[in-house]
């Protein structure tokens, strides 16, 4: 089964987990720049393919190039993986991947979450801006303060067992 793993990550955490992912498929890795230089029937050689990003706005980074090539050249077996700062038993993290998919995609795709963590030193200006904002918002509510103490600075909770999911499934 040829495979293609497609990714864009900002700070290093979701290049991580597709580098990961693509060593154990033995999978081609695209960053989402390339794919979209790509022509829309780039997809036509791979059995999978398996979209990785991080969140952001309740959405996948640039996932919009991704699903737009899809659409255009479908392939049988499709996933993506969202990489975000949230453990693994956030209430919300449920509810938000569900909302990562485009209506006319959903069930066709499979998806999955890795945690990564948060570089600050890596961000952009508006990214550190609006993370702090949000781990202070966090802060001030007693049920999230440990949460907003967690987001208030870098962290790495990435963790290649978390790829186990997303391997088992691309063998099936």
């Amino acid at each position: 089964m040829k495979t293609l793993i497609v990714y864009a990550s900002q700070t290093g955490f979701t290049k991580k987990y597709a580098e990961w992912i693509s060593e154990k498929l033995g999978a081609d890795l695209w960053t989402a720049d390339e794919l979209k230089k790509k022509p829309d029937d780039c997809f036509s050689t791979y059995d999978e393919v398996i979209y990785g990003g991080w969140a952001s706005m309740g959405k996948v980074v640039k996932s919009d190039i991704f699903y737009s090539k899809l659409r255009k050249n479908p392939v049988k077996k499709t996933a993506v993986f969202c990489v975000g700062a949230a453990t693994v038993d956030e209430p919300n993290m449920k509810a938000a991947m569900k909302k990562i998919v485009p209506d006319d995609l959903k069930g066709s795709i499979k998806t999955f979450y890795c945690p990564g963590g948060l570089n600050y030193e890596k961000m952009g200006l508006s990214g550190k801006l609006m993370m702090k904002a949000f781990a202070s918002m966090l802060k001030k509510d007693e049920d999230k303060k440990e949460q907003g103490e967690m987001y208030s600075h870098s962290f790495d909770i990435s963790d290649k067992k978390y790829i186990n999911p997303i391997v088992e499934w691309a063998r099936a």
